[in-house]
């Protein structure tokens, strides 16, 4: 039987409130600064993926464009599992600080921040089995480096990396969420370019050296519509003078 819209709109309100996690972290002292790790010869696997909200602003002379997106990833943290029938929804920033969460860096962001009105953009759900899901909204100002050989029909790669700023790759790993990695809340319109294709990859590297911790590649491949800049910004400069 297929539950109504309003039915799965309001799961969430279903959900325990953050306060029930609270008792279960005094119970078992629980460390927000150790990585749950269940093996000890096997890193932690963090799932993402990246909704994006808007992609825009190519700025030529910065090299930079803007990204917002809600940043989703998983995880699990046996030290949280729980026998309750329900997840628990935690939206409280006070409560979410107590709570471990993987250390996500955007390495070519010149210039990222959190989203805090009307409320601090944070969502974690924990699950019975300690499985962990985390959202937080972010915008970012992440660098490009473009190349104008043949402007204006110009092609251009820009990249996001994510990384771990403080664990190697044999701690933490970072993969791309096996079921739509990157999802667009929209479709997006762009005024001189056009999006050609978009890719993800497992690893990064810089100045063709790969890092070594775990790190998740996003690239997005441009074109820029030349007739349309011919026709709408050369054209009408060469008439007026």
């Amino acid at each position: 039987m297929k539950k109504k819209k309003e039915d799965l709109g309001s799961e969430a309100f279903r959900d325990l409130g953050g306060s029930f996690i609270t008792p279960l972290l005094k119970e078992k002292k629980y460390d927000n600064k150790s990585i749950p790790l269940v093996f000890a010869d096997e890193p932690l696997k963090v799932f993402v993926a990246l909704e994006v909200i808007h992609l825009g602003n190519f700025d030529n002379f910065q090299m930079e464009y803007e990204l917002d997106v809600f940043l989703h990833m998983q995880w699990y943290d046996v030290r949280l599992a729980n026998n309750f029938s329900k997840p628990v929804r935690i939206m409280e920033k006070k409560i979410i600080d107590r709570i471990w969460k993987p250390d996500a860096l955007f390495l070519n962001s010149k210039f990222s921040y959190f989203h805090v009105v009307t409320f601090p953009n944070f969502l974690m759900r924990i699950y019975p089995n300690g499985h962990v899901t985390y959202t937080v909204r972010v915008t970012l100002l992440p660098d490009c480096q473009m190349n104008f050989c043949n402007f204006p029909h110009d092609k251009q790669r820009c990249d996001l990396l994510i990384s771990s700023i403080a664990h190697p790759k044999s701690v933490l790993e970072f993969r791309w969420a096996s079921n739509q990695p990157i999802i667009f809340a929209k479709r997006v319109l762009l005024t001189d370019l056009r999006i050609q294709s978009i890719g993800t990859e497992q690893q990064c590297q810089i100045d063709e050296k790969l890092i070594p911790s775990s790190c998740l590649l996003l690239l997005f491949r441009l074109k820029r519509e030349g007739a349309r800049y011919i026709a709408e910004k050369y054209l009408p400069s060469v008439l007026a003078m």
